[in-house]
């Protein structure tokens, strides 16, 4: 949904609700996982921390959506959970307008094929692009590090995203940067504290 304006409380809250029963906007779950024809696949990663207390850190501020709460973009509800299943919104202001985009859990790490910490959500319909976007946690054994990474998966969805896709690809790089920076400022700040 795009906006002209920023959108109050009733409008978000109106459009969560409306997220129940939204189907996904593309199949199969599991895509973040792939790489499939006709999708972007962007990879962002980068060291945030070091050793097993600023990986503690890092998995709470992951759970909490840290990296979503860029300033220009945000989610919602205020304490969203990350829990498979549940639904969020994904608040954007860009180019003077704004869009809610709704997402869904659709899977959580660690697993059986994947031992890092994280979750993906998945684009409903209601979602200005079609894929998944996985965040994750690691802490490598080699060096101690603290790795956050986002794997993308997606095309555009809404007319607006393919009209304006090299825009729309601008946007995503700077999440994926600003993400990071977020993720990165989250654990100092514990550390300092």
């Amino acid at each position: 949904m795009f906006l002209s304006s920023k959108p109050d409380e009733a409008t978000i809250r109106e459009f969560l609700s409306g997220l129940a029963s939204a189907p996904l906007s593309y199949e199969p779950v599991g895509l973040c996982r792939m790489n499939p024809k006709g999708y972007n696949v962007d990879v962002h990663r980068v060291r945030i921390g070091t050793g097993e207390s600023d990986l503690e850190t890092a998995k709470q501020a992951l759970d909490s959506f840290a990296g979503v709460r860029l300033g220009w973009a945000d989610v919602f509800p205020e304490k969203p959970t990350a829990e498979l299943g549940s639904n969020v919104v994904v608040i954007a202001s860009h180019m003077g307008f704004w869009s809610l985009n709704g997402c869904r859990i659709v899977s959580r790490l660690p697993s059986d094929e994947d031992p890092r910490y994280g979750f993906c959500y998945g684009t409903l319909r209601e979602h200005a692009e079609i894929g998944e976007e996985l965040f994750s946690l690691e802490l490598d054994p080699d060096d101690d590090g603290v790795w956050y990474e986002i794997r993308a998966v997606s095309r555009p969805g809404a007319l607006i995203a393919k009209a304006g896709r090299s825009i729309a690809r601008g946007l995503q790089k700077k999440f994926r940067e600003d993400s990071a920076r977020a993720m990165a400022a989250a654990v100092a700040t514990a550390t300092a504290g």
